[in-house]
């Protein structure tokens, strides 16, 4: 059953709620992106086997600050969350997700011997596991808190959709070959920075929606 009751930790207005989570999400998923961004640009010239599982463990780094930031704030008005296994299932997901994302690395040109039809398939596919599995494994956990949780799914991918292409937006203009290995890192961290207010700004909307449903 949802513990869903009400008490005292639910005496938190919406826009401070809101106002809350932008904060800590956007500080928690920045300083955890950090731990990609460094080892991406480090390893930039490494082999794509050396690359991928670095990546992947810098991902639980990612994760582990992520869903503790999101943790924080959410046990304020769901005291009852599990904190320890909503963190663990978060990243656990973000090392899945960046498993998900060096699949076309690894396949290399492999992948453009490929027809058409399967490529597409294989990218659709791809993309759906990427920015469907933090959402559905931090969902696994809300579901027992919170009544139409199964929202928290789609919510969460249209906001990890919309962080990762401001990402891209800022970053990818910035990025020259032959940069200083620092000057890219501040890069990538101006662009996760940005990514994670605008993953933090969604979400926490979504959040908020689900904890204060309208009459």
């Amino acid at each position: 059953m949802p513990s869903h009751d009400a008490g005292p930790a639910r005496t938190l207005s919406g826009s401070t709620l809101w106002s809350r989570w932008l904060v800590t999400v956007t500080v928690a998923e920045t300083l955890g992106f950090l731990a990609p961004a460094v080892v991406g640009a480090a390893l930039a010239d490494a082999p794509d086997t050396v690359l991928a599982p670095a990546l992947v463990a810098a991902g639980l780094v990612e994760g582990t600050l992520l869903g503790a930031g999101q943790a924080a704030v959410a046990r304020r008005v769901l005291p009852g969350l599990p904190v320890a296994r909503f963190v663990a299932l978060t990243a656990g997901a973000a090392a899945f997700a960046y498993a998900v994302a060096m699949v076309p690395v690894l396949l290399g040109p492999r992948l453009t011997a490929l027809p058409w039809p399967v490529v597409g398939l294989l990218g659709l596919v791809l993309a759906s596991l990427l920015l469907g599995s933090i959402g559905t494994a931090q969902w696994w956990v809300l579901r027992h808190e919170l009544p139409g949780a199964g929202m928290w799914v789609p919510a969460t991918a249209a906001s990890w959709t919309a962080g990762l292409l401001a990402f891209l937006g800022v970053a990818t203009p910035l990025w020259q070959p032959g940069q200083p290995l620092a000057l890219t890192v501040a890069i990538g961290a101006l662009g996760g920075l940005v990514m994670a207010a605008v993953v933090a700004a969604l979400t926490g909307a979504a959040f908020v929606r689900l904890v204060r449903p309208r009459r």
